[in-house]
């Protein structure tokens, strides 16, 4: 790994590795998505403490709700969420999960609310993810 080889050349340091909120609530419509999230979650968590020792941390980073196109939001729509916080912009949040990095932090995901809908999507049953992707995305993807 990147890690090991860092080691090996005497090198210390950080790896920051980009997941996505969507690595807990995998929805339809975006199943390669969510699983290849949770792979990398998984897989940073897991080499964090396999290189520890070595001297190299590992963070993972799990944005939700940042403001690009994405998921076709309107740009009008993107100013109006990062105003009221309900998005970050690419900057904040790398400037954001970069200072975590340097911490020394295993994770960081944005925002209390999106902390809070990991457990409440989560929690869904199959029939709700349903009609959140017919009614909703797919009407924001047309």
């Amino acid at each position: 790994t990147i890690a090991q080889r860092m080691s090996r050349n005497g090198v210390k340091g950080y790896i920051l590795n980009m997941s996505s909120m969507s690595c807990w609530m995998p929805m339809p419509g975006i199943a390669m998505y969510s699983a290849t999230k949770a792979y990398i979650r998984a897989f940073s968590r897991a080499l964090r403490i396999e290189v520890k020792e070595l001297g190299v941390s590992v963070t993972v980073a799990c944005p939700g709700g940042i403001a690009t196109n994405l998921f076709g939001l309107p740009p009008k729509l993107q100013r109006l969420g990062v105003k009221l916080h309900a998005l970050d912009t690419p900057q904040r949040f790398v400037k954001k999960a970069l200072r975590r990095t340097l911490q020394g932090r295993a994770q960081y995901i944005n925002g209390g609310l999106n902390r809070m809908a990991i457990v409440a999507v989560a929690s869904l049953p199959e029939w709700a993810r349903l009609i959140i992707k017919t009614r909703l995305l797919d009407r924001i993807n047309q």
